[in-house]
């Protein structure tokens, strides 16, 4: 089984397409205007896998990539109320703030505890090829998110970019480029947050199987719980799937 990552529970509904599913909408509760949602309300939350590190990860996530700021706070609280507590984040997605802010006002209002919630965030390529970089980038996306650890810390891209690229794609001469000793020491900086309790579980995101593949020949002291990827009828990742299951690696679509 795999997990599916949604950005918004208004999905089906946008695309209107007939045949397909449209999930149900909580009782009395609006997608957008859930400020006075009390837990009795909420619904079924979605069913868990267990990682290979011992947590638990819900089957369906929110994804948090294209949600602007001002629109945080009503998509947070809506995805809460649809039963989310899986929640996908990055510094690139320029929200966390604003995602962790809504996250602690639910906490505050008894809707949610954050032993409930599954936190992801990821490292930017820009810091990646830095221990320091990655460590502190991880201590800036805890601030942000006002909690104390992520349930899955993920590189985001397994080779580095120069600081502050203009544009995205960066321009050639900052990208630095994929190395295999560099992704190493990229997840030695990883297994360490999991040694400093910040990172319950880690992972990789973008990778392929000949890369993940080199990785986890070389040996790491930390095996990676999770790896997220596009993964749909077009692009299947059949041998990527093969490599993690071989190795209890859960795939993110």
């Amino acid at each position: 089984m795999r997990f599916r990552v949604w950005r918004t529970t208004e999905l089906f509904r946008a695309l209107s397409l007939p045949g397909l599913h449209q999930p149900r909408e909580p009782r009395d509760l609006r997608p957008w205007d859930t400020h006075t949602a009390s837990p009795r309300e909420m619904p079924r939350r979605t069913p868990s896998l267990r990682l290979r590190s011992g947590g638990q990860m819900p089957q369906l996530g929110f994804g948090t990539w294209g949600v602007a700021r001002d629109a945080v706070d009503g998509a947070i609280r809506a995805a809460v109320a649809a039963g989310y507590r899986m929640f996908d984040l990055s510094p690139i997605y320029g929200n966390e703030r604003e995602v962790g802010h809504t996250l602690r006002e639910l906490e505050a209002e008894g809707v949610v505890k954050r032993s409930e919630l599954f936190l992801t965030s990821k490292v930017p390529p820009t810091v990646a090829c830095s221990r320091d970089g990655t460590l502190k980038a991880l201590n800036r996306t805890l601030h942000e998110l006002r909690t104390s650890y992520l349930d899955l810390y993920l590189v985001h891209w397994p080779f580095c970019i120069a600081p502050n690229p203009p544009s995205w794609p960066p321009p050639m001469k900052y990208q630095l480029g994929y190395s295999a000793a560099q992704l190493r020491a990229t997840w030695a900086a990883m297994e360490h947050a999991v040694h400093l309790g910040k990172a319950r579980a880690i992972g990789l995101s973008n990778i392929g199987p000949n890369r993940l593949d080199i990785l986890l020949r070389g040996g790491v002291e930390v095996m990676p719980a999770a790896v997220e990827t596009e993964l749909h009828p077009y692009l299947p990742e059949e041998a990527l799937r093969a490599l993690c299951a071989a190795h209890r690696i859960r795939v993110i679509a």
